[in-house]
């Protein structure tokens, strides 16, 4: 058994998906929490995952958001690895002294981005579904970004991906019809969305294994 690994979900747009299903092969207890809340210790976890978010960072009137980034916090000071999804590493940015904010434009759809370290990050392509957008912490390094802004980063045992690595097939149909109007936003259509899904979902998962494997042997030293 490689440890406890902590999985905070968060309601849509929040799967366990591919990332945990590959811990698991990894030989981790994967233990799904719905927000780290207070009781809980990150000491007693070998991993935090923070995966994504209808909410946004910035929101002080989500109740969890507090106790979730004092959770967070805690982990950092104490040197467990984290590693953020989505809504996850804009978190895991805020807790190590970055912004998040809305992004000027959505992101929709399968995405290439511009790695800086191909032997951690692939080009993809990758999932992408968010409105908000965090910078670099002070200290962390970028790791990748697009034209939409920062993709990856990391600082000491912590690192984040703005991507959904974890997705499935039918999580991509049942986030795209829960969110019609992020779709819109976006300008494209499920089909056109469904239909990349089909033609990139086996590289896809294998890019979301070795994502794993190489975020885990990085950042669980």
């Amino acid at each position: 058994m490689a440890g406890k690994a902590l999985f905070a979900h968060h309601g849509a747009y929040s799967s366990l998906g591919l990332i945990a299903a590959r811990a698991e092969q990894r030989g981790f207890d994967v233990v799904p929490v719905r927000s780290p809340q207070h009781g809980l210790d990150p000491r007693d976890f070998t991993l935090v995952v923070l995966l994504g978010s209808e909410s946004a960072v910035y929101d002080d009137g989500v109740p969890w958001l507090a106790p979730e980034a004092a959770f967070v916090d805690v982990a950092l000071s104490a040197g467990v690895p984290v590693f953020g999804i989505c809504f996850g590493a804009q978190l895991l940015s805020a807790c190590l002294g970055g912004t998040v904010e809305p992004a000027p434009a959505v992101e929709l759809g399968w995405v290439n981005v511009e790695t800086r370290a191909p032997e951690l990050i692939e080009p993809g392509p990758w999932f992408q579904m968010h409105g908000d957008t965090c910078t670099l912490p002070p200290g962390a390094v970028e790791l990748a970004r697009n034209d939409h802004g920062l993709q990856a980063f990391e600082l000491g045992a912590a690192l984040g991906v703005q991507f959904h690595p974890e997705v499935t097939e039918d999580e991509v149909e049942r986030w795209l019809a829960e969110a019609p109007e992020f779709v819109d936003r976006a300008g494209v259509t499920p089909s056109e969305v469904m239909t990349a899904t089909a033609e990139v979902m086996v590289g896809a998962r294998r890019r979301a294994d070795r994502l794993f494997d190489r975020v885990w042997e990085r950042i669980g030293r």
